[in-house]
């Protein structure tokens, strides 16, 4: 009885709230900048081109959740003013599971067929190297990823932007020692790692590591860069800011790596003496 209790005032209230003008345009706002704050990029409608249509469903979608959030707000609190028993626990527990099932698919379905990795381990964004006087010299930016999908990506193009100057570097990918533009390929198969390449200069791997520029000059030519990656399915247009403290550390983690610190190690006692020459 108090679990029907709590469905029906929540209901009622959850109606009386959301039947307001105001209501549906606020509560698309607030669940598409909530989606947004936990990372859910775009968008619900794959099959749909964008436009119009896309966006629509997507509205109605947040909508959805904006209902949902209140829903269960009301719910809880009418749950909570009644005597708790073991079968509203075990209820609740079951709905907040479920709740966060769907949640969770809901939030990887919309992250689109390519996963990016982005100087994690061993996946700089970055092709450097030591020699610049004490400071990294670097010839690329380099962007993995991988099709986590059962299809191929057939199209895949973009760029890397400076935000000081508005100037845009091609994405290629490096074939046999080659740099070809995205364009010019097959696209990426079905669960394929990948890396996108952004020379900074050259127009081949070697020519671009002998027109190697230093960190400093990157920084002062480039400061913050935005990736921009288009390509076929959900998530796309992918976009990533990188600022210039990001993009700073980088650089002082590489640096760093080229001057390892001391290790422990056990010496004699009369070490000291036998260093001075005594």
């Amino acid at each position: 009885m108090e679990f029907r209790e709590a469905l029906l005032g929540a209901w009622k209230r959850t109606w009386v709230h959301a039947d307001k003008w105001w209501f549906a345009p606020v509560g698309v706002v607030v669940a598409a900048f909530t989606a947004n704050f936990w990372g859910v990029r775009v968008t619900f409608a794959p099959c749909l081109s964008d436009g119009l249509p896309r966006s629509t469903i997507d509205a109605l979608v947040c909508l959805m959740i904006a209902y949902l959030l209140l829903f269960t707000f009301w719910f809880l609190r009418f749950w909570l003013l009644r005597k708790m028993t073991p079968y509203l626990v075990a209820v609740v527990i079951t709905g907040l599971f479920f709740s966060a099932a769907v949640g969770t698919y809901l939030w990887n379905f919309s992250r689109g067929p390519i996963i990016w990795t982005f100087g994690d381990g061993p996946h700089p964004i970055f092709g450097m190297q030591g020699g610049g006087g004490g400071l990294p010299l670097i010839w690329q930016l380099q962007f993995t990823g991988t099709n986590r999908s059962d299809e191929p990506i057939a199209r895949i193009d973009g760029y890397v932007r400076s935000n000081l100057t508005n100037k845009q570097i091609p994405l290629y990918f490096q074939i046999k020692g080659q740099f070809v533009k995205t364009s010019e390929t097959f696209g990426i198969p079905p669960r394929t790692d990948f890396v996108l390449i952004a020379p900074i200069a050259g127009h081949s791997p070697d020519t671009a590591r002998k027109e190697a520029i230093r960190s400093d000059q990157f920084l002062s030519e480039y400061g913050d860069i935005t990736l921009a990656v288009t390509f076929d399915g959900r998530g796309s247009p992918f976009v990533r800011h990188f600022k210039r403290d990001e993009l700073a550390r980088f650089f002082d983690e590489f640096t760093n790596s080229l001057q390892p610190l001391p290790q422990p190690a056990i010496v004699p006692k009369n070490h000291d003496a036998q260093r001075d020459g005594r």
